[in-house]
């Protein structure tokens, strides 16, 4: 019996001696939590955005060895809005229809925080990680009622009514053309933006909602010191404006189209009600873009400087009317049908080239300049973001490209003229080499209904990133 028992005692104990050994030598390569700070940096900075952004949740010590997130450089996203083809019963297979591109990586995802009650609605602005919707009431007396969506986190926050006369969207209404967004926003909302993220608690109860309408170009604001209903912007004396735009530090930027610049303070801070701050009239080089000339006409956008004490920057985009494939601009006469065939070539307007100037207030002109760096000997190299949604000015790098400017088609005139084509119009030009890259080829679709539009995500949405799905 005694034998027996130091038999077992023995076995017992080798057992416990081999799983002790195997415990200290299989600990090492299976404690992810015990690996140096400096070697978590290194393997969470290989991973894509997404993955990265989930890994940075699993514990605290990941969160803070992980390389800074992409969000906190304010770099957007390109927001694809559930296409026309989808919402008449064509869907992905996961059900999502939201897509979102990341210029800085080229990676596709799908996100399904995009619902059905949005499916109707109209996009007339995308600004501080929020999209600027619209939904058009048309029983009894018509109305539009706005409201934010952030297409990450599903968050929904009601803006008032707009209930003022539009009278060229009422005669378009009236006379039975299909309401697109194009004519929206053409008509109705030109542009719309925010002084700052609604979703941050900072600046929650004072972010600001500026309107371009479309029709006279007049300014509208929705602030906390107008109760949160719409007000017309007083001192507007350049309208009708071409475009408007906000700095971080509150001040409203409005582009005449003479190309003067009206600026107002609008944070409530400072004031109980928005006050203008000044005018300036620059004249503009011989040589400007302006009018139609060899088939191309210009758009053009106001820009903060990017810096807190910069001068707005002008950009001019200069469209092609009808572009072949080769990115050659073309007459009418010149899409003949090719030889057997009864249908001209397809021949869509596209962007060939920008023009960016700077302001020269000592001198009272605009001077063409040939890079996007800020104030007055800040080096910090830059790129442009510009298009349906707010303008932006960022920090290059990370896969931003210096000197670049980010494009989304914001032809409103145009977009529903062909069945073939619309809301194409998507690129980076780099501003250096002259030189452009189609962004809409990497997609399968030759026209967006309705168009995409650069969206900067917020801090606050990478909390949702695992709503995402790769394509």
């Amino acid at each position: 019996m005694a034998a027996t028992m130091k038999r077992k005692s023995r076995h017992h104990s080798k057992k416990a001696e081999r799983t002790s050994k195997r415990t200290r030598t299989e600990r090492p390569s299976s404690d992810w939590a015990g690996l140096p700070c400096e070697l978590l940096h290194e393997i969470l900075g290989r991973l894509k955005f997404v993955d990265q952004a989930r890994a940075k949740w699993a514990c605290k010590r990941w969160r803070s060895a992980a390389p800074e997130s992409p969000l906190n450089t304010k770099t957007p996203w390109l927001w694809i809005p559930p296409q026309a083809d989808e919402l008449d019963g064509i869907k992905c297979d996961d059900g999502s229809h939201t897509r979102l591109y990341n210029p800085a990586d080229g990676y596709l995802h799908a996100t399904k925080a995009f619902s059905e009650q949005n499916q109707s609605s109209f996009c007339v602005g995308a600004s501080h990680g929020c999209l600027i919707l619209l939904d058009y009431y048309s029983s009894g007396s018509p109305y539009f009622l706005p409201f934010l969506f952030n297409p990450l986190t599903g968050s929904r926050r009601q803006l008032p009514k707009l209930d003022f006369e539009f009278p060229c969207f009422h005669r378009v209404r009236k006379s039975g053309i299909p309401i697109t967004t194009g004519i929206i926003r053409e008509y109705v909302v030109h542009k719309a933006i925010l002084t700052s993220d609604p979703s941050d608690c900072e600046s929650r109860s004072r972010f600001t909602a500026v309107l371009l309408s479309g029709g006279d170009r007049q300014i509208s604001i929705c602030a906390p010191f107008s109760d949160y209903s719409w007000a017309e912007l007083e001192g507007d004396d350049s309208a009708p404006y071409q475009d408007v735009s906000t700095s971080d530090r509150g001040f409203l930027f409005a582009l005449g189209g003479d190309f003067s610049v009206d600026v107002w303070n609008i944070r409530h801070e400072d004031s109980d009600s928005p006050f203008k701050v000044t005018s300036f009239a620059p004249s503009v080089p011989e040589q400007f873009p302006v009018g139609e000339k060899d088939g191309c006409v210009s758009r053009f956008y106001i820009v903060s400087g990017g810096d807190d004490d910069a001068m707005p920057i002008l950009v001019a985009r200069i469209v092609g009317e009808f572009v072949d494939g080769e990115g050659k601009v073309v007459g009418e006469d010149e899409m003949v049908p090719e030889e057997g065939s009864n249908h001209p070539p397809v021949c869509p307007y596209r962007t060939v080239g920008f023009e960016v100037y700077k302001m020269d207030a000592e001198g009272g002109r605009w001077v063409r300049a040939a890079n996007l760096r800020g104030a007055a000997g800040d080096e910090e190299k830059r790129a442009l973001f510009l298009g349906g949604g707010d303008s932006v000015s960022v920090p290059a790098g990370g896969g931003i490209a210096a000197d670049s400017i980010y494009y989304t088609d914001d032809g409103w005139e145009r977009m529903d003229e062909d069945y073939l084509y619309g809301g194409h119009d998507i690129g980076v030009f780099d501003l250096r080499e002259g030189k452009i890259r189609r962004i809409d080829d990497e997609f399968e679709e030759d026209k967006f209904d309705p168009p995409p539009c650069w969206l900067v995500p917020t801090p606050a949405a990478e909390l949702s990133f695992e709503s995402l799905v790769e394509l």
